[in-house]
């Protein structure tokens, strides 16, 4: 099934994005490969996934809710045609019929979230623009590219860093900045095991705008417990637990940083990266987001 989102009523109306294989979130956060610029979209809004050959749309505990023809709902499969509303914006899902490369268009990179500040890596990858019915389209499989690649950079480049063996300090503000970037946490601890195998938190950062009590919320124990015992990334979310379960926070990630040992059996664990977000924030982790983690947790297992 291939099918084409377009932006109907709202800011960049017009805009086209054919969907690919991959899921495809939309929210007024730049992290999002589809970002809404509507105040009433929540930082993370609903996510688009292929299941089969149907494509269905989930709410992501939205603040104002996802409509489809005019009704909330929180999960639905989409038919051709069918209206999707966040916030004031209006989408259009649709056909992906009559697209066409145009071969007159110089190659670009269609979204202006990837295009700033531009490396020399990043300027060697285009996106071929497409056009249907005389707009331009935006391929979210390549958009998934641009962001794997800058995923990519931001890993090649903390790489160097380690093995330039610069100060631990500079080191760890590079990851604290990577993290946000990438996964847009309220919260961020890197805590490290200790003494007599305690945790000792070694970076910590909160999102400005926290109040006091989520700023001192201590991180959620079950999570880190198990992390710890079973050495494994876990990660919850509001969809996963009870409504008043772990004090406000709507999403947690854990992930553990191991010794460089080649043999898993001889590796040890040296500490965790723990992520969370609050219920208010309405933003919350997915699979991706603790894979990233886990590539950032294989290089802090080197130098912490």
């Amino acid at each position: 099934m291939k099918a084409v989102l377009i932006i109907k009523k709202g800011f960049n109306s017009g805009a086209v994005y054919r969907l690919g294989e991959k899921g495809v979130t939309l929210g007024r956060d730049p992290g999002n490969l589809i970002q809404i610029i509507d105040s009433g979209v929540s930082r993370r809004h609903c996510l688009l996934e292929l299941r089969g050959r149907d494509y269905f749309i989930l709410d992501l505990l939205s603040h104002n809710g996802t409509t489809v023809n005019g009704r909330k709902l929180v999960e639905a499969q989409l038919n051709y045609g069918d209206r999707i509303q966040v916030g004031g914006t209006v989408l259009e899902f649709n056909m992906d019929e009559g697209v066409k490369k145009d071969s007159s268009m110089e190659p670009k990179v269609m979204d202006r979230r990837f295009s700033a500040s531009p490396t020399q890596t990043m300027e060697k990858i285009s996106v071929v623009p497409v056009v249907i019915k005389g707009k331009s389209v935006n391929d979210t499989d390549k958009l998934h590219l641009l962001k794997e690649q800058r995923v990519m950079l931001f890993l090649s480049e903390l790489n160097k860093l380690i093995s330039s063996q610069v100060e631990s300090e500079k080191l760890m503000k590079k990851i604290e900045e990577g993290i946000f970037e990438f996964i847009n946490p309220d919260r961020l601890f890197v805590l490290r095991i200790g003494e007599e195998n305690r945790l000792k938190t070694s970076l910590s950062r909160m999102r400005d705008g926290l109040t006091e009590s989520e700023k001192t919320t201590k991180p959620e124990i079950l999570m880190v417990s198990r992390c710890v015992n079973e050495r494994s990334s876990l990660f919850i979310n509001a969809f996963s637990y009870e409504k008043d379960d772990y004090e406000g926070i709507g999403s947690a990630a854990a992930v553990p940083f191991l010794s460089g040992a080649q043999e898993m059996e001889q590796q040890m664990l040296k500490g965790l990266i723990y992520v969370d977000s609050f219920k208010k924030s309405r933003q919350f982790f997915l699979a991706e987001d603790v894979q990233f983690l886990e590539k950032v947790s294989g290089l802090l297992g080197r130098i912490l």
